[in-house]
Parts: C-alpha cells; structure tokens; sequence
C-alpha cells in the first residue's frame, strides 16, 4: 500500500469498522485533507501542509460514514528514508522542502541520541470528528497495518504535550519531550513538543495484540473494543 494504491490496504481493522457502517479510502490529495480540516476549524498539522511544503509522497487515510460520506476521522503520513528523524525536526526539513527560504529558526531537540532513522513512516493530523466510536483508536490500527504492509523502520509523530490516553491507543511505545520549539505556520510562538515512536517489531506486536482482542470480541460494538484495549495497555507508557 502507497500512494500508487489509494483505493484499500489488507486489514482487519477496516473490516471491523465496515461492520460498524464505516468505510476507510486513503487519498494523497493534502488540499482536500487541509480544507477538510480548515472548514471544521482544526489544526492543520504543518509538516503535511501544502501551504508550506510540497508534501511529497504524502497520504490521508479517511473514515467516512459508508450512508452519507460524511468524514469521520482522518490521519495523514509519509514514508520516507532518513538519516536521523530528530535532526529533520530540529533544522525544519521535515515541515517545510526548504527551511532557509520559509526563515525556520533550528532548534536543539535536547533528548540526546535516539536513533529514529532508516523508512520512518512520520505520522500526524490526527482528527476524529465523530464522538463515541472511539475512532481515533482504529484510524491508528489502519496507520500501523499500513506501516507493516510498508515495512517501515520506525513509526513517528509529534505531538503536544499533555494528558492523552496510553500510547498505545496511537500505536506508538515511547515518547520524550523536546526543548522549545517552534513550527513554521505557527511563527513567534515557541513551545515544547512530544516525539513519540514505535520500531518495527514493536509495530508487529501491537499488530498482534490489536488482531487478538478483535478475535476475542467478535461482537462487540467499535467504543468496547478500544476502551478494553486501552484497559490492558494502560500501564505501557515509556
């Protein structure tokens, strides 16, 4: 699955989430996916902005309601090599095709060597805009099916800090803080931000896990299967 495939991906998860009426398509037009956002006033996560790079080889995977076609809950990605996922974010090559030219200031990420490197999926614009399903949770179940399906070295997103459910629910097993920072549509407005990652054999684990409690639950509606998931995963947070 690429962007030379855009239509479906092997995956347990969407078969769930087509029995709870849901259908999952994946597009790698990022104007659609930004005024899909814009017109909800969320924010658009800048590094799959097409207002501020060329996204190459960017991706949105989209759940829509399979009745009215109304989006439901949407993620976007790239897969690409890397020599070091944190030195992109550090000098802005990871936002913008040409930080110079946009007046990114680099900042030191301070969390010392963590080795993010080789075909990085780079993960963000998460947004769900239907309460009560849980989508979030199975949005994240197609990113990493995509991820295996890719064989992708490392998993990775940025965040903002502060209370979320286990990082697993997002598919991911670490997480670290940077110093501050500052993103490129957001100028003059420094703060910190979250790096959270997954390596590959991780990523085929909570695969794994995910696969099993579905087989576990044949039955049970979207919400139940990912608040028993968090249930058991809630202490795994490093």
């Amino acid at each position: 699955m690429g962007t030379g495939s855009l239509v479906s991906v092997d995956s347990s998860t969407s078969d769930r989430l087509a029995r709870a009426g849901f259908a999952v398509s994946f597009s790698n037009d990022m104007r659609a996916w930004k005024q899909a956002l814009v017109a909800d006033n969320r924010f658009v996560s800048p590094h799959f902005d097409p207002d501020y790079s060329t996204p190459k080889g960017a991706v949105w995977i989209r759940i829509s309601d399979q009745l009215t076609g109304k989006l439901a809950a949407c993620l976007a990605y790239r897969i690409y090599p890397a020599a070091d996922y944190l030195a992109m974010v550090e000098d802005g090559s990871i936002y913008v095709d040409d930080p110079d030219e946009w007046g990114f200031r680099p900042h030191r990420h301070g969390m010392g060597h963590i080795d993010l490197s080789g075909r990085v999926m780079s993960r963000g614009g998460l947004h769900s805009f239907m309460t009560g399903q849980a989508l979030s949770f199975w949005i994240c179940g197609i990113a990493l099916e995509v991820a295996l399906q890719e064989r992708v070295d490392v998993a990775a997103g940025i965040t903002l800090p502060g209370p979320h459910v286990p990082l697993s629910w997002y598919g991911y097993q670490h997480s670290a803080h940077t110093s501050v920072h500052e993103w490129p549509n957001f100028p003059n407005q420094p703060h910190s931000i979250e790096i959270v990652w997954s390596h590959a054999p991780e990523i085929r684990q909570e695969l794994e896990q995910r696969n099993k409690l579905l087989r576990e639950m044949p039955d049970a509606d979207l919400k139940t299967i990912a608040k028993e998931y968090e249930r058991r995963t809630g202490l795994r947070r490093t």
